[in-house]
C-alpha cells in the first residue's frame, strides 16, 4: 500500500536528516493511521497514530505554533481508536 511505502521511504530519510524529515514521517505515519481505522485495522492504526503522536509531541515542543495543531489532530484520532480498542476505559 502506498501509505506504507511512504513511512518506509520517510523512515529512510529521517534516519539521514532527522530535522528536515521527522515532519513528514510523522504526517505519513497519521495518514497511514487514518486510512487503517477507515479499514477497521484498529491495533495497525493505534501503531502508527502512537507514533505519530511522539513525534509531533516532540516537534511542537520545539516548534509549537508550526506543529500544536498536527499533533491535536493525530491525538484526537488516537484517543478514538483507544476508545474502539478498550471502550470500557474512561
Amino acid at each position: 500500500m502506498a501509505s506504507e511505502e511512504a513511512v518506509r521511504l520517510y523512515r529512510a530519510l529521517t534516519q539521514a536528516d532527522p530535522a528536515a524529515f521527522e515532519p513528514y514521517l510523522a504526517k505519513a505515519l497519521h495518514t497511514l493511521g487514518v486510512w487503517l481505522t477507515g479499514l477497521g485495522h484498529w491495533r495497525q492504526a493505534h501503531t502508527s497514530l502512537d507514533e505519530a503522536v511522539r513525534l509531533r509531541r516532540e516537534l511542537a515542543r520545539d516548534h509549537p505554533r508550526e506543529f500544536q495543531a498536527a499533533l491535536a489532530e493525530s491525538q484526537e484520532i488516537l484517543a478514538h481508536v483507544q476508545g474502539v480498542l478498550s471502550p470500557d476505559t474512561p
